[in-house]
């Protein structure tokens, strides 16, 4: 009989183990999309806000460095 106690807490110890190893599992992908989808609409905004508005600031340059005309005679 001692015998099959001991095989009925060792499955219950598994079953609670994996049963907690599921919910964390769980969780974390829950929330990482979440997340995903919060930073997808942030991205969004994000983009809007830079489309709506005209170009200042160091951003206004050439998209590649500094032109031909604004590197100076280094010559």
């Amino acid at each position: 009989m001692h015998f099959l106690w001991g095989n009925v807490v060792v499955l219950l110890f598994w079953l609670i183990g994996l049963l907690v190893l599921y919910t964390v599992i769980y969780l974390a992908v829950k929330h990482a999309l979440n997340n995903a989808q919060s930073l997808r609409e942030l991205r969004d905004e994000i983009r809007a806000l830079r489309m709506s508005s005209p170009p200042h600031g160091p951003t206004s340059g050439p998209p590649y460095g500094p032109s031909d005309t604004d590197r100076g005679n280094w010559t």
